[in-house]
């Protein structure tokens, strides 16, 4: 991704795979005004990230939605994936009391993460869900 100046439309289309950070390094500092929200945080939203500065908290993205529908159940990441990296965070001292685990499977993430402690699985009407989702994330100390 080449360096221009910030989009002047209201709306700006990116088509790709986003699964790194490295094409936006050079021009984080004018996406990140753009990643504002445009309208106001619902109530649900604000207590999450209120309660996600009290105490230490980490969140779990679970994609499973298209992954499932275009690729079967072995497209998606499997359970051992969230363990392994739970692990890894435990071994290197991350010490997280809370857990807010975000998903597009809701159901399914409440039948198989039993294991986490201290989980919290975030399931909450909003017009403005997708952006508040990355709102709270970005509240969190940690994620997987």
């Amino acid at each position: 991704m080449e360096n221009r100046d910030p989009p002047t439309s209201a709306r700006l289309y990116a088509d790709g795979y986003w699964q790194t950070r490295e094409p936006f390094t050079s021009i984080r500092h004018l996406l990140i005004p753009c990643l504002a929200p445009r309208q106001p945080l619902s109530q649900e939203a604000k207590r999450l990230i209120d309660a996600a500065t009290v105490q230490p908290t980490g969140f779990l993205h679970v994609r499973r939605g298209d992954y499932i529908t275009y690729g079967g159940e072995k497209a998606a990441l499997p359970l051992r994936y969230y363990k392994d990296a739970l692990q890894l965070l435990r071994s290197e001292g991350v010490n997280v009391h809370r857990w807010l685990v975000f998903s597009d499977d809701p159901n399914w993430t409440r039948s198989n993460f039993s294991f986490l402690t201290g989980a919290e699985f975030v399931d909450y009407q909003s017009v403005n869900r997708d952006v508040e989702d990355l709102m709270i994330m970005k509240s969190c100390a940690t994620g997987i």
